[in-house]
């Protein structure tokens, strides 16, 4: 009786560690500035010794000089290959499948 007792209570505990892991809060979201240095359909900036990166229009949500959230497109402050640019953006950090980790970039402010 005792061991079957024993066998449910690590199943239920289990179960919950795992309900746990599986409902967690998403992470916060930074928003950080800094100066992208501008390719074709991608930028990168580096802040803190990390990179952050974006590559292929619509993979990004960005808002407009005039205040215009697009959920598609590429960023029209990262539209000139070759230059610099000052951003503010979102990011949050993701933890991949193998415990490997990054910061993503969510969102891009081109009203600055």
């Amino acid at each position: 009786m005792g061991v079957a007792a024993a066998g449910c209570l690590l199943t239920a505990g289990a179960f919950v560690a795992g309900e746990r892991h599986y409902h967690q809060q998403p992470a916060a979201m930074t928003i950080l500035t800094g100066v992208a240095s501008v390719g074709s359909d991608e930028a990168s900036v580096t802040i803190g010794g990390w990179t952050y990166g974006l590559r292929g229009p619509g993979n990004v949500t960005w808002v407009d000089r005039q205040g215009t959230t697009h959920m598609s497109g590429w960023p029209a402050c990262l539209a000139d290959p070759g230059t610099t640019a000052r951003i503010k953006f979102g990011e949050v950090p993701v933890t991949l499948p193998d415990g490997g980790r990054l910061r993503q970039i969510v969102w891009v402010d081109c009203q600055s």
